[in-house]
């Protein structure tokens, strides 16, 4: 999952164990306007979470954000954080 050159949606999540979908968007400007925070935010929350660096991302806001790569299959993979 590089994250690169394929298509994808972002979605904000519950910052649960169940990660509850919030909201759906085709890009990042988008997300951000509909959950009401800033694009860097939702930038630097997927990046730290793919490298692993985040682990209690999302308990302040209740929410996390994540890129979900779909594939030429119609196949979805979701770039979650690597759990220790």
């Amino acid at each position: 999952m590089s994250g690169k050159g394929g298509k994808g949606v972002y979605m904000a999540v519950t910052a649960d164990k169940y990660e509850l979908p919030i909201c759906l968007a085709d890009t990042v400007v988008e997300l951000a306007r509909m959950c009401g925070t800033s694009e860097n935010t939702i930038y630097s929350q997927i990046s730290h979470r793919k490298h692993g660096k985040i682990i209690n991302c999302g308990l302040r806001t209740g929410q996390k954000y994540l890129r979900v790569e779909i594939d030429e299959g119609k196949n979805l993979s979701i770039e979650k954080e690597k759990h220790k």
